[in-house]
């Protein structure tokens, strides 16, 4: 079996999709950890260049944009 078959049957998720929550969940952490540093900072810390991206995929993930889900908090 393939790994990366046997990842998503161990997790049910592809690697990407559980690389993408990964990243995700830890930029969640460094908006509240460094309130001092722009989006497109957090972002690029997670490895997401494309700052349009990242906040879809934030906002798609969360129910807020990066900045919303830092200033609620």
């Amino acid at each position: 079996m393939c790994p990366k078959i046997r990842i998503k049957f161990a997790i049910y998720l592809t690697p990407l999709i559980y690389l993408n929550d990964f990243r995700l969940r830890k930029a969640k952490s460094l908006l509240l950890m460094h309130p001092d540093w722009q989006i497109q900072q957090v972002g690029e810390a997670v490895g997401l260049i494309d700052i349009s991206r990242f906040i879809q995929q934030f906002r798609k993930t969360f129910g807020l944009t990066p900045n919303q889900f830092r200033k609620y908090r």
